[in-house]
């Protein structure tokens, strides 16, 4: 987890199969699938993205914010 310079929240993890964020289904297949969400600083959702994946599997080791306001994730296929 990490934060902005506006105090939003960020989080990215993996997923399998068929999952619900908010009002947006992330249909993938059964392999780790990445995604990434926000929330804001109070804790409403704001958005979640996700990067389905055909065949590798992704696994997120960290997620980072820079003094920049750039997000960086770590992780392994």
């Amino acid at each position: 987890m990490c934060f902005d310079k506006d105090n939003n929240i960020y989080l990215a993890g993996s997923f399998t199969d068929t999952s619900s964020i908010g009002n947006v289904n992330m249909v993938v297949g059964g392999v780790f699938n990445l995604f990434l969400i926000s929330f804001t600083n109070d804790g409403n959702f704001r958005w979640v993205k996700y990067f389905p994946q055909s065949s590798a599997p992704v696994i997120v080791n960290d997620i980072k914010m820079s003094s920049r306001d750039e997000l960086y994730i770590t992780g392994y296929i």
